[in-house]
Protein backbone atom coordinates (compact mmCIF):
# COMPACT_ATOMS: atom_id res chain seq x y z
CA UNK A 1 0.00 0.00 0.00
CA UNK A 2 2.52 2.47 0.89
CA UNK A 3 4.74 1.66 -1.72
CA UNK A 4 1.80 1.55 -4.10
CA UNK A 5 1.29 5.32 -3.10
CA UNK A 6 4.55 7.08 -3.18
CA UNK A 7 5.42 5.19 -6.64
CA UNK A 8 1.82 6.49 -8.26
CA UNK A 9 0.90 9.36 -6.36
CA UNK A 10 -2.55 8.17 -5.97
CA UNK A 11 -5.38 9.78 -4.18
CA UNK A 12 -6.72 7.78 -1.19
CA UNK A 13 -10.06 7.25 -2.20
CA UNK A 14 -8.49 5.85 -5.55
CA UNK A 15 -6.46 3.73 -3.88
CA UNK A 16 -9.19 1.70 -1.54
CA UNK A 17 -11.70 1.93 -4.39
CA UNK A 18 -8.87 -0.56 -6.59
CA UNK A 19 -10.23 -3.70 -7.82
CA UNK A 20 -8.20 -6.54 -9.47
CA UNK A 21 -9.11 -6.21 -12.50
CA UNK A 22 -7.94 -2.23 -13.18
CA UNK A 23 -4.43 -3.91 -11.76
CA UNK A 24 -2.14 -4.67 -14.85
CA UNK A 25 1.30 -5.85 -13.22
CA UNK A 26 2.87 -6.87 -16.31
CA UNK A 27 2.26 -4.18 -18.10
CA UNK A 28 2.58 -2.06 -14.79
CA UNK A 29 0.01 0.26 -15.15
CA UNK A 30 -3.09 0.85 -13.65
CA UNK A 31 -6.81 2.13 -14.29
CA UNK A 32 -8.30 4.21 -11.86
CA UNK A 33 -11.92 4.36 -13.10
CA UNK A 34 -13.62 7.41 -11.17
CA UNK A 35 -10.61 9.76 -10.30
CA UNK A 36 -11.42 12.93 -8.70
CA UNK A 37 -13.95 14.96 -11.11
CA UNK A 38 -15.14 11.61 -12.45
CA UNK A 39 -12.30 11.44 -14.57
CA UNK A 40 -10.75 8.31 -15.35
CA UNK A 41 -7.17 7.56 -16.35
CA UNK A 42 -3.91 5.25 -16.55
CA UNK A 43 -1.08 5.61 -13.97
CA UNK A 44 1.84 4.07 -14.26
CA UNK A 45 3.68 1.75 -11.70
CA UNK A 46 7.06 0.45 -11.69
CA UNK A 47 9.28 -2.93 -10.78
CA UNK A 48 9.68 -2.72 -7.55
CA UNK A 49 5.83 -1.39 -6.98
CA UNK A 50 4.60 -4.27 -9.15
CA UNK A 51 6.69 -6.66 -7.45
CA UNK A 52 5.30 -5.74 -4.15
CA UNK A 53 1.67 -5.77 -5.09
CA UNK A 54 2.15 -9.06 -6.76
CA UNK A 55 3.28 -10.74 -3.21
CA UNK A 56 0.57 -8.85 -1.86
CA UNK A 57 -2.07 -10.09 -4.07
CA UNK A 58 -1.36 -13.61 -3.28
CA UNK A 59 -2.45 -13.49 0.18
CA UNK A 60 -6.04 -13.05 -0.95
CA UNK A 61 -8.49 -13.80 -3.63
CA UNK A 62 -11.24 -10.78 -2.95
CA UNK A 63 -11.92 -8.44 -5.84
CA UNK A 64 -10.63 -5.40 -3.55
CA UNK A 65 -7.28 -4.94 -3.87
CA UNK A 66 -6.61 -3.58 -0.51
CA UNK A 67 -7.99 -5.56 2.59
CA UNK A 68 -8.40 -4.45 6.41
CA UNK A 69 -11.09 -6.22 8.33
CA UNK A 70 -14.32 -5.51 9.50
CA UNK A 71 -15.68 -7.57 12.75
CA UNK A 72 -13.14 -10.20 12.34
CA UNK A 73 -13.65 -10.13 8.62
CA UNK A 74 -12.19 -9.97 5.17
CA UNK A 75 -13.21 -6.43 3.96
CA UNK A 76 -11.99 -3.98 1.12
CA UNK A 77 -10.57 -1.11 2.92
CA UNK A 78 -11.91 2.45 3.17
CA UNK A 79 -10.09 5.71 2.89
CA UNK A 80 -10.73 6.07 6.73
CA UNK A 81 -9.13 2.38 6.85
CA UNK A 82 -5.86 3.01 4.51
CA UNK A 83 -5.58 5.88 6.93
CA UNK A 84 -5.63 3.85 9.90
CA UNK A 85 -2.82 1.42 8.45
CA UNK A 86 -0.75 4.69 7.86
CA UNK A 87 -0.83 5.97 11.31
CA UNK A 88 -0.04 2.72 12.78
CA UNK A 89 2.71 2.02 10.57
CA UNK A 90 4.27 5.26 11.16
CA UNK A 91 3.83 4.69 15.26
CA UNK A 92 5.48 1.81 14.97
CA UNK A 93 8.39 3.19 13.06
CA UNK A 94 8.71 6.13 15.51
CA UNK A 95 7.26 8.92 12.63
CA UNK A 96 4.85 11.47 13.91
CA UNK A 97 2.64 10.45 11.56
CA UNK A 98 2.31 9.19 8.33
CA UNK A 99 -0.83 10.27 5.39
CA UNK A 100 -1.81 9.73 2.08
CA UNK A 101 -1.31 12.94 0.43
CA UNK A 102 2.12 13.14 2.13
CA UNK A 103 3.19 10.38 -0.01
CA UNK A 104 0.93 11.66 -2.96
CA UNK A 105 3.08 15.24 -2.68
CA UNK A 106 6.60 13.38 -1.75
CA UNK A 107 5.84 11.04 -5.14
CA UNK A 108 5.32 14.68 -6.87
CA UNK A 109 7.97 16.33 -5.34
CA UNK A 110 10.58 13.45 -6.28
CA UNK A 111 9.31 13.25 -10.03
CA UNK A 112 9.74 16.91 -10.42
CA UNK A 113 13.21 16.64 -8.82
CA UNK A 114 14.23 13.97 -11.19
CA UNK A 115 13.23 16.02 -14.34
CA UNK A 116 10.14 14.99 -14.72
CA UNK A 117 8.07 17.72 -16.41
CA UNK A 118 4.90 19.05 -15.10
CA UNK A 119 2.85 18.01 -17.63
CA UNK A 120 4.08 14.17 -17.22
CA UNK A 121 3.28 14.73 -13.23
CA UNK A 122 -0.43 16.00 -13.53
CA UNK A 123 -1.65 13.59 -15.89
CA UNK A 124 -0.19 10.73 -13.74
CA UNK A 125 -1.54 12.71 -10.89
CA UNK A 126 -5.17 13.29 -12.43
CA UNK A 127 -5.14 17.05 -12.64
CA UNK A 128 -7.28 19.19 -14.85
CA UNK A 129 -4.83 22.03 -15.11
CA UNK A 130 -0.84 21.74 -14.64
CA UNK A 131 -0.99 25.19 -12.87
CA UNK A 132 -1.96 22.85 -9.63
CA UNK A 133 1.09 20.43 -10.42
CA UNK A 134 3.72 23.44 -9.72
CA UNK A 135 3.23 22.86 -5.73
CA UNK A 136 5.79 20.07 -6.55
CA UNK A 137 7.90 22.56 -7.79
CA UNK A 138 8.03 24.42 -4.72
CA UNK A 139 9.35 20.49 -2.97
CA UNK A 140 11.94 20.11 -5.01
CA UNK A 141 13.38 23.82 -5.04
CA UNK A 142 16.09 22.40 -1.82
CA UNK A 143 17.53 19.97 -4.70
CA UNK A 144 16.82 21.94 -7.28
CA UNK A 145 19.50 24.12 -6.11
CA UNK A 146 21.99 21.81 -5.22
CA UNK A 147 21.73 20.27 -9.42
CA UNK A 148 21.65 23.65 -10.48
CA UNK A 149 24.71 24.15 -8.59
CA UNK A 150 26.82 20.86 -9.98
CA UNK A 151 25.83 22.55 -13.17
CA UNK A 152 26.92 25.97 -12.80
CA UNK A 153 28.29 26.87 -16.34
CA UNK A 154 30.23 29.58 -14.60
CA UNK A 155 31.65 27.75 -11.55
CA UNK A 156 32.58 24.50 -14.08
CA UNK A 157 34.79 26.60 -16.09
CA UNK A 158 38.36 25.46 -15.71
CA UNK A 159 39.74 29.42 -15.16
CA UNK A 160 36.95 30.00 -12.48
CA UNK A 161 38.65 30.26 -8.94
CA UNK A 162 37.82 32.23 -5.71
CA UNK A 163 40.56 34.25 -6.92
CA UNK A 164 39.14 35.32 -10.26
CA UNK A 165 37.41 38.42 -10.28
CA UNK A 166 34.07 38.16 -12.20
Amino acid sequence: LVLLLLDSGLRVGEAAALRRGDVDLAGGQITVRDGKGGQGRTVYIFRACCQALDEYLVTHDDEAVFLGNSNGRPAPLTDSGIRQVLKRLAARHGFDDLRPHTLRRTCGAELVANGVDLRTVGDQFGHADVSTTTIYTRLADTRRREVLRRASPVDRWPSSSPKTSS
